[in-house]
């Protein structure tokens, strides 16, 4: 496994490429997409925050976080979950133990009771 690369003063680094070759992947980001009904916002991000999540349990799992969309959009989603990995293998051995343990919902965080999730998590 390599090290990722020290960051200098400020947070960014210097990467030389050529501008065609894609670089080493960092992390892979799991995302999922809810649909809360009006109203439900409050309550839904209550069940989210309360719900006891064995994430931090897996090797290679870096964050966690549930977004809200800010204003709407006519595709009605108003929630998305957000997972940082090490990289897409720690993330597929997440998503296999969850789906053998027999958990109902989409592979990436279990949605909480009363959302409707969007399709399957995506990454890169």
């Amino acid at each position: 496994e390599t090290a990722t690369p020290e960051a200098p003063p400020g947070g960014w680094r210097t990467v030389v490429t050529e501008g065609s070759t894609t670089l080493e992947a960092e992390a892979f980001i799991a995302m999922n997409r809810f649909s809360v009904a009006p109203g439900g916002e409050a309550a839904f991000e209550a069940r989210f925050a309360a719900r006891e999540s064995t994430l931090a349990t897996f090797d290679g799992f870096k964050a966690f976080m549930l977004l809200r969309r800010d204003g709407t959009d006519p595709d009605g989603f108003t929630h998305s979950t957000w997972s940082v990995w090490r990289d897409r293998a720690a993330f597929e051995v997440w998503r296999g133990s969850e789906q053998r343990a027999g958990k109902p919902g989409p592979p990436a965080p279990s949605a909480p009771a009363g959302a409707k999730p969007a399709g399957g998590p995506t990454g890169g």
